[in-house]
């Protein structure tokens, strides 16, 4: 299912429980030890006996079973122990996927306790120490909740509760929540991408159109015939200090398309939203249950910045210069860049790679693209950028970009 792997062990009919007897006798002598019956990950530490092996009544194994078919054992083999196959107290408590947009609504679907026997509300997920969500119930093998929004990319703790909150359980792993970033439509961790367009500013009365996928195991969690698809344009507000988004209000854009398995895609007008000069919005796809109005997961695209052209931003600039310290002051105490690119990719502590030129991008189209010299100015173009972690008491962080023999760019590329 995506998430668990098995092992499954069938004793449908011994001949035989030692090596000197062929037929389906006790064991010869008490030295003789019967058929060994289990399985091990090959290490000579995590292993799995059955009951009765290597002894003389292991022929019982084809009246015995853990999950109640005569001789059928199954086993979770996909975490660092082996675990008895279903669901309860023993189970390993489990979740996937273990990142998400930190946009939120990743639905993350829970495995270890039976989910039977519940009402609405009994099972709960607790992100950190605050942020709670009512589970979905899918089956009595999993239920699945969908992640809050964070203002900052982070990885937190994941915590389960089967008892309406009073007491929480936590996962072993921890929940990654990724970066969002500005947009160019084709980046790596884009749930929802631009088809049609490769700028990251927008303008109202454009014609988009957005596209997704929906794997089989995702709708395979959905009820049958239920679900409908919604297209939102949501709003966020940055904070300049930390840079950290805060989402606000949205606007429905489309409703009641039914999903359809594989790649899938609509078209869009671009409406206004908010009173912002200059809007940062992104796109989300919410899968909806008709009937009782159950969000079961949410898709995000990028960000992008929203144009009004009926709105006069002639100032806009120009306001935000005047609220800036002296320019003069804007570059000071920032990291130097490593000279070559190979310093840069080991820089970990120091620098990351730049989400809009990266080496070895699947879109060479639009990889780089605002990072391409002018060749009757005699520029060089990147073929990647890294950006500092840090940033100075401006809030200014330095962009090192480096071309074809991986030497830093010193001038040009604007």
């Amino acid at each position: 299912d995506d998430i668990r792997s098995f092992a499954f062990l069938l004793y449908n009919d011994l001949q035989w429980t030692s090596p000197s007897t062929s037929s389906l006798i006790e064991v010869n002598s008490s030295s003789e030890i019967g058929g060994q019956a289990g399985f091990n990950a090959g290490d000579g530490i995590i292993y799995e006996m059955l009951p009765y092996s290597r002894t003389s009544y292991v022929r019982r194994l084809v009246n015995t079973s853990n999950v109640n078919v005569p001789g059928l054992f199954v086993f979770r083999i996909d975490s660092d122990t082996i675990a008895i196959g279903g669901c309860g107290n023993d189970s390993n408590l489990l979740f996937r996927p273990r990142r998400g947009s930190q946009l939120g609504f990743t639905a993350i679907t829970i495995q270890g306790p039976c989910f039977t026997n519940t009402s609405e509300g009994d099972i709960k997920c607790r992100f950190g120490e605050s942020m709670i969500v009512d589970a979905i119930v899918i089956s009595e093998f999993q239920a699945i909740c969908l992640t809050p929004s964070v203002s900052l990319p982070t990885f937190i703790n994941v915590f389960l509760s089967t008892d309406r909150g009073i007491t929480y359980q936590l996962f072993s792993n921890t929940f990654t929540y990724t970066p969002v970033e500005y947009g160019l439509s084709s980046a790596d961790n884009a749930q929802v991408i631009i088809l049609n367009y490769t700028d990251m500013i927008v303008t109202i009365g454009d014609h988009l159109i957005l596209g997704w996928y929906l794997s089989e195991t995702t709708m395979n969690n959905w009820p049958n015939n239920r679900m409908r698809l919604e297209i939102q344009m949501c709003s966020v507000t940055l904070n300049e200090s930390n840079g950290g988004i805060t989402e606000n209000s949205h606007i429905v854009l489309q409703t009641n398309l039914i999903p359809i398995l594989g790649f899938q895609s609509t078209s869009i007008i671009i409406p206004s939203i908010g009173n912002s000069d200059l809007p940062t919005v992104f796109f989300r796809i919410i899968a909806r249950d008709n009937l009782t109005n159950t969000v079961y997961t949410g898709f995000n695209s990028q960000l992008i910045v929203l144009h009004d052209t009926t709105i006069d931003t002639s100032n806009y600039c120009q306001t935000w210069i005047e609220e800036q310290p002296s320019p003069s002051t804007w570059n000071e105490n920032l990291l130097p860049c490593p000279l070559t690119i190979a310093q840069a990719r080991v820089a970990r502590c120091c620098y990351e790679p730049d989400p809009l030129c990266m080496e070895n991008s699947y879109d060479s189209s639009i990889n780089c693209r605002l990072r391409r010299g002018q060749p009757n100015r005699d520029e060089l173009s990147a073929v990647a950028c890294y950006l500092s972690r840090s940033t100075n008491q401006r809030n200014a962080g330095t962009q090192c970009c480096y071309d074809s023999n991986g030497q830093l760019i010193t001038h040009g590329t604007r």
